[in-house]
This record gives structure tokens, sequence and C-alpha cells, in this order.
């Protein structure tokens, strides 16, 4: 697309259409947790608990502190969560996941550093785990073991932050943009739209305004609406399916993806 290697691409407001608060927006009302910096770096710790713990305290401080989290990203925690991406524990992969997702709230410029610790390999590797616990619930398979049972309980939350973490990145720079056209994941996020009484509305609103982002002057994705119709189909449904006021901005969504489907 011509553009130089990290000219960020424009940046669409963000609204919260839900009316509950987000993740920022709480932790603005809420103390942090009396923790030292140097205390939450153990995301390497044998201990699965210590690691989650470690995550989780990471995630709270990121957004909420600015000298806290100048300081953890000196100590190159963002490596750290990204490497945490591939936990053999769930409930760490869930936390790292949320505290990648707060750091790119607060500061666009941190999904370069994230794209160059190869953030996006592991999420490409999350997005198919992701798709079959939401295929479970939507076709109300009968659950697994306990195991599943717990990642079925987190599912949303965690779909919404790496979607979140995909949208930031995504308006960062083209060489960025390209790597995330690669991951083929125009159909997940579709997917959404067609499902919109089974999915938190949250969840369907961060993937139409991932969708809207990836779409923009995005020649790469222009090319899979047009060998995949059925994307396009999909997006006229829920154009013509969400009149309801509480479910207006999907269908807003939607209408502004249609353009690159060529969808009427």
């Amino acid at each position: 697309m011509g553009k130089a290697h990290h000219k960020k691409k424009a940046q669409r407001p963000r609204t919260n259409p839900t009316g509950v608060p987000t993740v920022l927006e709480a932790a603005r009302i809420t103390e942090a947790p009396p923790i030292k910096p140097e205390e939450i770096l153990p995301l390497a710790s044998p201990d699965a608990k210590e690691r989650e713990w470690a995550a989780a305290a990471a995630s709270n401080l990121l957004i909420t502190d600015p000298a806290t989290r100048k300081l953890l990203l000196s100590k190159n925690i963002v490596a750290m969560l990204v490497e945490r991406l591939t936990d053999s524990v769930q409930e760490v992969v869930l936390e790292a996941a949320g505290a990648l997702r707060n750091l790119t709230s607060v500061d666009q410029d941190i999904c370069i550093d994230m794209y160059q610790k190869d953030v996006l390999t592991p999420v490409a590797a999350l997005i198919p785990q992701i798709s079959v616990v939401i295929d479970r619930i939507l076709t109300n398979a009968p659950v697994a073991d306990e195991k599943d049972t717990e990642a079925r309980k987190t599912v949303w939350d965690f779909t919404e932050n790496i979607i979140s973490i995909i949208w930031s990145m995504s308006e960062t720079s083209d060489k960025v943009l390209k790597a995330i056209n690669k991951l083929n994941i125009i159909p997940f996020l579709v997917s959404f739209l067609s499902v919109t009484d089974k999915v938190p509305i949250k969840v369907v609103i961060t993937a139409g305004q991932c969708l809207n982002t990836l779409t923009d002057d995005n020649k790469d994705i222009y090319f899979q609406f047009q060998t995949h119709p059925e994307y396009a189909q999909q997006i006229v449904s829920a154009i013509n399916a969400h009149i309801d006021e509480d479910k207006l901005l999907v269908r807003v969504l939607a209408c502004g993806e249609s353009r690159v489907s060529g969808s009427r």
C-alpha cells in the first residue's frame, strides 16, 4: 500500500455502547493493589498459580500507573506476557491476554513492540482453540470435563481480549497490517455477525469494529471478500436482522463492512 513502515493508520473513536465499564474505565475507579513492580515479574515461575497471579497483577498495574508501566516495560514485560500466551495453564493464558490487551488500550505504540516480539504467532494459534469452545457452546455440545467447563465460562472475555489486540495492532503500520491479513481472521470475525442472539453483544461489537478497521483501504482483505462471497452474505444478513435499538451499532458496523464486499 506504499506507506512507511511505522506510519500509523487513522484511528476511529472507540465507543462503549454496552454501558458496561471497560477494563480501563474500571481501573480508574478501582485502586491498584499494593504490589511492588519488582514483585510481579515471576511470569516464568514453575508455579502456575504464581504465573497467573503475576499476569493478573501486571494487567492491573500496567493501566493504573504510568510510572509503573514504564518500569515494567523496561523490564521486558511485553516479551514475558507474549511468552505466557503459550502457557500450558489456561488461566495464565487468559490473564496474559488481558494484560496485553490493556497495554494496547493505553499506548498503541506498544503494539509495534508486541509485533516485534512475535505476538501474532501465539494469537494465531489461539483463534482455532477459541473457535472450538464457541462452537461447543453454540451447538449445545455436552460438557466434556472440568477444563471444558472453565473454558466455556471464560471464552467470551478471552475472545474480546484477543480480538481487541488484533484490532489495535491493525491500526499501527502497514507491515503489521499485512501480517494480520495473513492470519485469515476474516471468517472468524464475520461469524459473530450471524450469531448475535447467542453471543454477548460486546464481543459482536468488538468483532465488528475490528472488521471495519481491517476492511479500510486494505486490498488484501478486499480480495478475500471477492473470493469468499459468503462473507458478504453474512454481513447483509446482519444488516437486515438488527433493527432493535440495543443492536443498532451492530447494523451500523455491518453497513460499514458492506462497502468492501460490494453488498447493498
